[in-house]
């Protein structure tokens, strides 16, 4: 293979920017409360070592599921990334830092019911990002980040020009 074809395929794949973003703290101590709570209600009728074990079980399927539904975004030079779904950057238009006030808003706009939203509780920013595909059913995408302004540099440096 040409090595020019090599390096520029690296390029574009080249990750330039990526998050996981996790739950707020307060959403995690909810949940790891919950998980306690179950051990406290076995261990009251079935013993204390079965509390123990119950607690731990539950604590492992809260990271789990933590885990699992904690949305990664990712945009490298040809795409962006945003949990399972990936949109080419050519399809990618102008995009826009919302804020907390602004994201209630977007989210109650009728036009948002067409729009792919991943938006994630406790986090205060989003980013919406247009697409430019006439055959794509989405006319924007609204992406919950903690770091929106990086995550907007990195659209601007991948949009084709």
């Amino acid at each position: 293979m040409d090595p020019k074809v090599t390096d520029s395929i690296e390029f574009r794949e080249r990750v330039l920017y990526r998050e996981r973003v996790w739950p707020s703290v307060g959403v995690i101590a909810f949940f790891i409360a919950m998980a306690l709570s179950v051990g406290v209600v076995f261990g009251e009728p079935y013993g204390f070592s079965s509390g123990l074990r119950a607690t731990a079980v539950s604590l492992v399927v809260v990271g789990l599921l933590i885990f699992k539904y904690s949305p990664s975004l990712k945009m490298t030079m040809s795409a962006l990334c945003v949990g399972n779904a990936t949109m080419p950057s050519d399809c990618l238009g102008p995009a826009f830092v919302i804020d907390k006030e602004n994201i209630r808003r977007v989210l109650n706009d009728a036009h948002t019911s067409k729009a792919f939203v991943q938006t994630s509780p406790g986090i205060k920013t989003a980013v919406m990002v247009t697409i430019t595909d006439p055959d794509d059913p989405h006319p924007f995408w609204l992406v919950s980040t903690r770091h929106p302004h990086k995550l907007l540099a990195h659209l601007e440096r991948g949009i084709p020009t």
